[in-house]
């Protein structure tokens, strides 16, 4: 298991980085899971990071190696959120007009195998299984 505390700030984002590539190495994860669990770990700490209200304060990243599937945990002091539940849906009919963001989500749901959400004693936990 490999476990990260971090101050839930921008500035933070490169530690995470680091962080996630040394674990990374030393699993030897195929290319197409390194690149999920990037992506994934990218998309959900920097949401917490960039969009909790209000402001979360910690955030505690780990990565469970034990069985099949990888899991990926992120657990912050935000207000709750479920990024489990799906949005309203998009209809998009020009890019050119499209607004950029908002489609982070979508991204976690398709390079993962499945999720789940859970808030307790005043934090929300994310478990992702890659």
């Amino acid at each position: 298991m490999h476990r990260l505390a971090m101050r839930a700030r921008p500035d933070e984002l490169p530690r995470m980085a680091l962080w996630l590539e040394a674990a990374l190495a030393e699993l030897g994860l195929d290319d197409r899971r390194a690149y999920a669990l990037q992506l994934v770990a990218e998309e959900l700490v920097g949401n917490v990071i960039l969009h909790a209200r209000p402001v979360a304060d910690e955030v505690r990243i780990e990565l469970l190696v034990e069985a099949a599937p990888l899991r990926f945990v992120i657990e912050d002091d935000a207000a709750g959120f479920d990024p489990t539940v799906p949005g309203p849906a998009v209809v998009v009919s020009d890019l050119g007009s499209t607004a950029i963001g908002g489609r982070g989500l979508l991204l976690v749901r398709r390079f993962s195998q499945g999720w789940r959400y859970n808030r307790t004693e005043g934090r929300n936990r994310v478990e992702v299984l890659l």
